[in-house]
């Protein structure tokens, strides 16, 4: 049997609709059949996370291929440890998908890539999961870095001097009050003792009435008193 050589081989022409088909092969090889290629960049608080790959892969139930989400994710800055993105998708038929999916208990380190396969299932069955697309978009939700971790305990920091130095500024707020009250009822006292000491030096001030008795008799007249006085000598009187 007659087989070329190597320089025959080489000799041969290859046209270039050969070289482009060998070429997507090759492609589509590395890709594992997978197309609708998506290059997404999300801002975040603590950076950029950055989304490359595709949304489709091969199907022997769908002719366009099925959709998953399929690709690494990349960050920029932080050190994430949980990430929820949603994934939009807008059909030819004029429909949109929504999937949202969460990256937890992860270490994804500042331009370190982190692999990401994920199917993604209709909930609508009027709009199977098929290739049909016409755009998409990547939206970051919400997540957990180390950053933000950092950023929350010194918030939680803050929150508690911040309750701290209420509560103390509100008890000394109380104590001066207190304080307050002391001196005012202290104030009064000493101005009703005064007042009784005032009056008890003007009635000193006053000429007495000594009579030898325990009791006295003020009578409207002189005439008056000297009867009320020879009465007490008298016997049986009460």
């Amino acid at each position: 049997m007659w087989l070329p050589s190597r320089q025959s081989l080489l000799a041969w022409p290859i046209s270039a609709a050969t070289a482009i088909l060998l070429l997507s092969g090759l492609l589509m090889i590395a890709q594992g059949g997978r197309t609708h290629h998506v290059d997404a960049e999300m801002e975040t608080r603590d950076g950029k996370l950055h989304f490359d790959g595709y949304l489709c892969r091969p199907s022997p139930l769908w002719k366009t291929g099925a959709l998953e989400i399929y690709g690494t994710l990349t960050g920029d800055a932080a050190t994430w440890r949980r990430a929820t993105i949603q994934a939009t998708v807008s059909r030819a038929d004029g429909s949109t998908m929504e999937q949202a999916f969460t990256l937890g208990d992860v270490r994804l380190q500042p331009w370190k890539s982190m692999h990401i396969s994920i199917p993604v299932m209709s909930d609508d069955s009027a709009h199977p999961t098929d290739c049909n697309i016409v755009s998409s978009s990547f939206k970051f939700l919400r997540g957990i870095s180390e950053a933000s971790i950092a950023r929350e305990a010194a918030e939680d920091t803050e929150r508690e001097k911040r309750l701290y130095e209420e509560d103390l500024a509100l008890k000394q707020a109380e104590e001066a009050a207190r304080q307050r009250d002391i001196k005012v009822k202290a104030l009064a006292a000493k101005k009703k003792a005064d007042a009784a000491a005032q009056e008890a030096a003007r009635i000193a001030k006053l000429p007495r009435l000594v009579s030898g008795r325990a009791y006295a008799f003020l009578g409207s007249d002189r005439k008056c008193a000297e009867q009320f006085q020879q009465a007490l000598t008298m016997d049986g009187l009460e």
